[in-house]
């Protein structure tokens, strides 16, 4: 099959930079109308495009605007350029949705993400009861019998022998300080002595170890998955934030009487913003001022990129965070002529 040659047609390419990884670009020269620093996902994708079908193209901002439905039927941003045959081909991170693939034409995904969530990074608050951590509610059950079953033996065996108790020995031992009436100890209590020396031995360096541990490295309390951040809305502890006109808005203004649990809780709780920009300033904020902690609702790439800037929690990708998966592909108008032919790289 022979390879289509545009013979340098030139093409209008929209494009938003407040996509990251999608797209980066920056150090606009006015003498050559072109940007010095052009790089991220779509740019390859759009230059690899250029190299391989031999054509140009010139770069129009769309000032982050994606596109949006409005009452009369219209779609503003990128979208509605394309529509309105002001553009040929948008990239820059747009997201394929049903609504937006009636309107124009879409190029194969090129990426597949999902939507997920960050919340404000928790600070780690005192626990008074800290010290009983190292071990478990069991086994602190059974050092408490253990030692009342060894006073209950020391005061039997005290009404044949009127001698030190076992369990002086033993809190003696268990609080690692030494006991200095072994002189007058029996054979059966010095054995016992042997033993318990041993076994608190054991058992101290365990709990020492495991609160040093704790002590160093405090636990912090993340939210790892949707159900937890579900009930954090549903208690009130968090405010999840969703971006306008975005997917996750739709989602849950679009099941308004879905019987989900987790989407009735972030749906009956959330707070629209404006962009990612003012949600992550949000959490930042949030945290500094140790206010009540916020989550946003997003894509997790863009999420990614803005945690390493500002630090906020991200939790791990399985399937217990994210909420459903997104699509990415470059968009082009209806009547754009090459869309099988580029699909095909």
């Amino acid at each position: 099959m022979t390879r289509l040659n545009l013979a340098g047609q030139r093409f209008r390419v929209g494009f938003n930079v407040v996509s990251v990884p999608f797209l980066r670009m920056d150090g606009w020269n006015e003498t050559n109308h072109s940007y010095e620093n052009f790089d991220g996902i779509d740019s390859w994708i759009i230059r690899i495009l250029a190299d391989y079908y031999n054509f140009t193209f010139e770069l129009s901002d769309c000032h982050g605007q994606y596109g949006m439905q409005i009452e009369n039927g219209t779609w503003t941003g990128i979208i509605g350029r394309l529509v309105r045959n002001e553009l040929d081909i948008g990239i820059g991170g747009v997201l394929l949705s049903p609504e937006r693939s009636i309107t124009v034409g879409f190029l194969k995904p090129h990426w597949i993400t999902h939507y997920t969530y960050a919340t404000t990074r928790t600070t780690h608050e005192t626990d008074l009861f800290t010290f009983l951590r190292p071990f478990q509610t069991n086994v602190w059950y059974c050092l408490l019998v253990s030692l009342l079953i060894i006073w209950i033996i020391d005061q039997i065996s005290n009404h044949f022998i009127n001698n030190c108790g076992l369990i002086v020995i033993t809190l003696f031992l268990l609080i690692q300080q030494p006991y200095h009436k072994q002189q007058h100890l029996n054979i059966t209590k010095k054995l016992w002595l042997i033993i318990m020396a041993i076994s608190s031995l054991i058992l101290v360096n365990l709990y020492s170890g495991n609160l040093s541990s704790m002590l160093t490295i405090p636990e912090i309390m993340e939210i790892n998955s949707i159900d937890k951040l579900a009930n954090a809305c549903q208690s009130g502890q968090i405010i999840p934030l969703v971006l306008q006109n975005s997917n996750g808005l739709k989602v849950l203004q679009q099941n308004h009487h879905h019987s989900n649990e987790q989407l009735i809780a972030i749906r009956n709780t959330f707070e629209i913003v404006k962009n990612y920009d003012e949600g992550f300033n949000m959490i930042t904020n949030a945290f500094v001022n140790e206010q009540k902690p916020l989550a946003l609702l997003g894509v997790r790439e863009r999420l990614l990129f803005g945690q390493l800037k500002y630090g906020y929690y991200l939790p791990p990708e399985n399937d217990e965070t994210f909420f459903f998966s997104s699509y990415f592909a470059m968009v082009t108008s209806v009547s754009f002529e090459y869309r099988k032919q580029f699909d095909m790289m």
